[in-house]
């Protein structure tokens, strides 16, 4: 799939003013996905995004930079229990070029991470639910990336290459 975007930029003029000038640049996505469910409970996902994009620019005139994301997802329901575990490989060359990444989370809420750089998330998420009014869920994740030393900026800010995040949920139906 190609499709065109503008992308803006400043350019300083013969006089010293500032110039906004808008830049033409196309992008090339490609994402597939594969599902086996062989039975038993269990089920294999694997989703791949590759992009790449190139244009006029300014500073890296005729340069191309791309982007790969490949996710596995394996899942095992039996009766009451759940377990859920997805391994991300990505490597992207700059943040326009960043993949995004679905994953499945805590009851009532929706992650959709983008990756931007070199590294791998992986997860586990794993749900039991005990007679009819109780639900217990709990997720712990890792997010590592080799091009960096710090994650995130300001408040959310985490010095090292690795992030670990971690949830857990009960619900309690009346």
């Amino acid at each position: 799939m190609l499709r065109s975007d503008l992308s803006g930029s400043v350019v300083v003029d013969d006089f010293g003013r500032d110039q906004r000038m808008r830049l033409g640049r196309d992008r090339g996505i490609f994402r597939g996905s594969v599902r086996v469910e062989p039975g038993a409970g269990w089920m294999w996902q694997m989703r791949v995004e590759v992009q790449s994009w190139w244009g006029e620019q300014l500073s890296q005139a005729d340069d191309e930079f791309r982007g790969m994301g490949v996710t596995q997802v394996v899942r095992y329901s039996r009766g009451p229990f759940e377990l859920i575990g997805q391994y991300t490989l990505f490597n992207t060359d700059n943040y326009d070029t960043r993949v995004y990444s679905y994953e499945y989370d805590l009851l009532n809420q929706v992650r959709i991470p983008s990756f931007a750089g070199k590294g791998q998330r992986m997860y586990i998420l794993g749900q039991i639910r005990a007679g009819e009014r109780f639900l217990f869920r709990g997720k712990i994740g890792r997010t590592e990336y080799t091009d960096r030393f710090a994650i995130g900026s300001g408040h959310d800010l985490t010095n090292g290459n690795y992030r670990i995040d971690y949830g857990l949920q009960m619900q309690i139906r009346l």
